[in-house]
């Protein structure tokens, strides 16, 4: 496993056109945000500038201080669209499990419930529109695309060795992050506990998407597999964050609590077993295991050349 070319131009195409594209997809997405018909357009635009955040959090180690200053600004920037997307998918997965799993069945005050999130879904919808009415993000990403490549070379860091090795240094971070939590994961793990390790294994995977072409090393294999755990753990947080909302409401609107929530973890229950169950065979360890191998043995390669 080897990487491509570490000239400082090399590693600036790389950067840039990794943000490029990131810019691109989130940009493409907007209009079907506003017109607010298809509840897909709010569940990419989130994916797309998840991605982008990532990507300024990683492509931070490249440069100085003035550069990682640079970059943590377009984040900030972007702080209160992505806090308003997060809140609209979550509102939008209420209320399609609501009307699977509670309307189907119809439990007591399951309608006044599904009202008073649509209500703040509606008022949520206002402040994204009014938001992008308000900030013109084809200007700011403009603006930082334009600025991005000259910040790079002046504030490229330039110790030897540093440079190459920094795409396995990262991966190497956030691999040990994910079997450190796994490591912690059982039975009685609760929210908290699945939902740190899905954050976890989702950076893992938007890290390896992004790196998928400076290795030699085919890492699809790797980065369906946090595909599908993200999908899985993804379900038991839609499941958890809906048993919330009806926690939330249940003071404000006549429903029948008891029975929501008896539905809600008899659907949750099977998933969440599987889940648990699949991990003690330590399949998934033993995965996370390798391919932290790999990478460690990347980074001596890359460490041991650059002292050459």
């Amino acid at each position: 496993m080897t990487s491509q070319p570490t000239e400082p131009t090399s590693i600036k195409e790389f950067v840039v056109q990794a943000i490029q594209k990131n810019l691109a997809d989130i940009l493409a997405d907007m209009d079907g945000v506003i017109a607010n018909q298809d509840i897909e357009f709010v569940h990419r635009q989130r994916i797309a500038l998840r991605r982008l955040r990532n990507n300024l959090n990683i492509f931070r180690h490249y440069g100085n201080e003035s550069y990682r200053t640079y970059l943590l600004g377009l984040q900030n920037q972007t702080n209160s669209y992505a806090f308003m997307l997060a809140n609209a998918r979550d509102l939008d997965i209420q209320l399609s499990l609501s009307a699977q799993l509670l309307q189907e069945e119809k439990i007591a005050g399951t309608e006044n419930f599904m009202a008073v999130v649509h209500d703040n879904r509606q008022l949520l919808q206002y402040s994204m529109v009014k938001h992008l009415e308000e900030v013109d993000y084809h200007q700011v990403f403009a603006a930082f695309l334009h600025d991005l490549p000259d910040n790079f070379s002046k504030q490229l860091l330039t110790e030897p060795g540093v440079l190459n090795t920094i795409p396995s240094r990262t991966l190497c971070s956030f691999i040990s992050q994910a079997l450190g939590q796994l490591y912690l994961l059982d039975a009685h793990s609760e929210y908290i506990e699945l939902h740190r390790f899905r954050k976890i294994i989702r950076r893992l995977r938007y890290t390896l998407e992004c790196y998928s072409t400076w290795f030699s090393l085919d890492l699809q294999p790797a980065i369906d597999s946090f595909h599908q755990v993200q999908d899985q753990l993804g379900f038991l947080h839609d499941l958890d964050m809906l048993m919330l909302s009806i926690n939330q409401y249940q003071s404000m609107i006549s429903m029948n609590k008891t029975a929501m929530e008896q539905l809600i973890q008899a659907a949750r229950l099977p998933h969440h077993t599987a889940f648990i169950s699949a991990n003690q065979t330590g399949d998934f360890m033993a995965f996370l295991q390798n391919l932290i191998k790999q990478f460690h043995q990347q980074l001596r390669v890359e460490t041991e050349t650059s002292v050459l």
